[in-house]
This record gives structure tokens, C-alpha cells and sequence, in this order.
């Protein structure tokens, strides 16, 4: 876990930069859209090795990461496109970004049966990598905010999650 979690810091803060964009507007340096890209190519990849490594350990689990992996596919897509026409591409090239996105999932998943250390340990760092981006990115941001909207769409992800678990356990 602590090796996914290192190469996600390494990539975003020391390797490239990393750009948050909320609701403030500023110009988008040329640069941002690659920046985001790499580190986004290497989270996408770690997703399919989770989807992978977690249906090795049960179809429960493969089943809920594959859940969970999937309805944040969309939102990442729309994040690397806008970055890309932010920074001055072309619709066509920020459609690129984000089919490469996608593709850097398959790869993942399918270079996880064949990787015999994937095999081993794939859970373990697409753990890592996920408490990275939960702990360092999603939680400060709203962490800030007043309101109880926020809040309650995070237990509620929990809630969904573990009446998720709840219904597999019984169907299977």
C-alpha cells in the first residue's frame, strides 16, 4: 500500500506538477492538460489492476471495485478533456486524453493476470493509491466547505458501498 501511495506522490507533487482547478478561474498553462494526463495515466492504470487483483481475491469484491471504478470513469473523462481545451486542444485531442484514460484501465486489468507481482501485491497498491487520492485530494477539498451536502454525500457513498456489499453477499 505504501508503494502505491509513494508513486502517486512522486508523480503529482515531484515528477510533474499538480493542478487543482475548483471554482476559481484562471488562465490554464500549456503544460497543465500533459501534467494531468501522466498522473491521471497512472491512476487509470492502478484502477484496472484494482478491478483485476479484487475479482483474483473474490467476484464480491471484483464486482464492488468494478462499481466503484466504473461511475468515476465518467467524471474523470470530462476532467482531462476540459484541461485539455482549457489549455488550448482540440476537441478531438481532449477526446484522445480521455479514451487513453480508459485504455490505460484495460491495460491495467490486463496486465494483471500476466505480472506475477501484480498478481501478488496489485490490490495492495491500487490501495495505496486510492487512500492517496481520498486522503490528499478529495477530503481537503471539501473539507473547507460549510454546509451539511458534502458531508452527507460522503457517508451516503459509504452507505452505498456497504448495502452494495450487503446485496452481493446475498445473491451469491
Amino acid at each position: 500500500m505504501l508503494a502505491g501511495y509513494l508513486a502517486v506522490h512522486l508523480t503529482q507533487h515531484t515528477l510533474t506538477p499538480h493542478f487543482h482547478f475548483g471554482e476559481e478561474t484562471h488562465a490554464v498553462h500549456r503544460l497543465a492538460g500533459t501534467s494531468a494526463l501522466v498522473g491521471l495515466l497512472l491512476h487509470t492504470f492502478f484502477d484496472g489492476v484494482a478491478i483485476a487483483s479484487a475479482f483474483l481475491v473474490s467476484p464480491t469484491l471484483g464486482t464492488m471495485v468494478f462499481i466503484a471504478i466504473f461511475l468515476h470513469k465518467l467524471p474523470e473523462g470530462v476532467t482531462i478533456s476540459s484541461l485539455m481545451v482549457a489549455e488550448g486542444r482540440t476537441g478531438r485531442q481532449a477526446i484522445a486524453a480521455a479514451a487513453l484514460l480508459g485504455g490505460a484501465t484495460v491495460a491495467g486489468v490486463l496486465l494483471t493476470d500476466r505480472v506475477g507481482f501484480l498478481v501478488l501485491h496489485g490490490l495492495a497498491l491500487s490501495a495505496g493509491v486510492t487512500i492517496y487520492v481520498a486522503a490528499s485530494n478529495l477530503v481537503p477539498e471539501f473539507q473547507g466547505k460549510r454546509g451539511w451536502k458534502l458531508p452527507a454525500a460522503f457517508f451516503a457513498g459509504a452507505a452505498a458501498f456497504y448495502l452494495t456489499k450487503q446485496i452481493l453477499d446475498s445473491v451469491s
